[in-house]
């Protein structure tokens, strides 16, 4: 089942095939202005997921494993519910200046486990 999808990939929700576990898995679909697969995009794919794997926060996803298939990389990583920050302002109205806050506290906190890890975002 389609779980979101951004600029550069779509994230699957999927069952591991050894284990029978939920996963999630983001593939790269990126393409280049004439329609064509762009091969960087997998690339840059590989490089995300080994990011995201150095960094030990509760507010990242856990990345189990990076697979090929026909030369393109899929990650494979911890399934996550919720909504976006789009859908609760839809559903709910603006946030609080307290909600806010705390939101921004909590991105703070994960940017500097990103930095102790050697990562700049």
């Amino acid at each position: 089942a389609l779980l979101g999808r951004g600029g550069m990939g779509r994230a699957w929700l999927a069952e591991g095939v050894l284990l029978h576990l939920p996963v999630a898995l983001k593939q790269a679909t990126r393409s280049d202005p004439s329609g064509s697969w762009y091969p960087a995009a997998t690339d840059r794919l590989l490089i995300e997921a080994c990011a995201a794997a150095t960094v030990h926060h509760t507010g990242v996803v856990t990345i189990y494993d990076v697979v090929t298939e026909d030369r393109r990389n899929w990650i494979v990583m911890e399934p996550l519910s919720g909504h976006t920050l789009a859908e609760l302002i839809i559903a709910e109205g603006p946030l609080s200046i307290a909600q806010v806050t705390c939101i921004g506290l909590r991105l703070l906190d994960v940017l500097m486990a990103a930095h102790r890890a050697g990562i700049l975002h």
